[in-house]
């Protein structure tokens, strides 16, 4: 979880996902070479080609762009975080660096890469509801 006045690039560096950086629309576009690897490396064949048909370039504000949070109004919701133990994208060293900065009323851990709602649904679903 990031802490107030960081941003997710400060925290991941250079572990984060391979991205080319289009300055006149401030976005990234992941290399295609690498999404499934870096996203998937635990999704069918099939959940990998139909999420690749969905990927468009991202804005870059949310990677590099600094969170602002307060106890006021963060500090008083419930907090859960679900740790995907395979991710290639933002590993889960760095998952666990994030969250332990906070207190979370539950860290569920999912044997899953980066997109657990393809490759572990049952697991994911299960933490969701019981979260609920």
């Amino acid at each position: 979880m990031l802490q107030n006045d960081q941003s997710l690039q400060e925290v991941i560096g250079d572990s984060g996902p391979k991205a080319v950086f289009n300055e006149d629309e401030k976005t990234l576009t992941l290399i295609d070479e690498y999404i499934a690897d870096e996203f998937f490396n635990e999704c069918s064949a099939e959940d990998i080609t139909a999420a690749r048909r969905k990927m468009r370039p991202q804005p870059v504000l949310p990677f590099n762009g600094k969170v602002v949070l307060t106890e006021k109004n963060f500090g008083r919701v419930p907090c859960v975080y679900i740790e995907t133990t395979k991710d290639h994208a933002i590993p889960v060293e760095v998952q666990r660096k994030m969250y332990r900065q906070k207190s979370f009323d539950h860290v569920f851990s999912v044997d899953a890469d980066h997109a657990p709602f393809f490759s572990q649904t049952e697991d994911l679903t299960r933490y969701l509801h019981d979260i609920s």
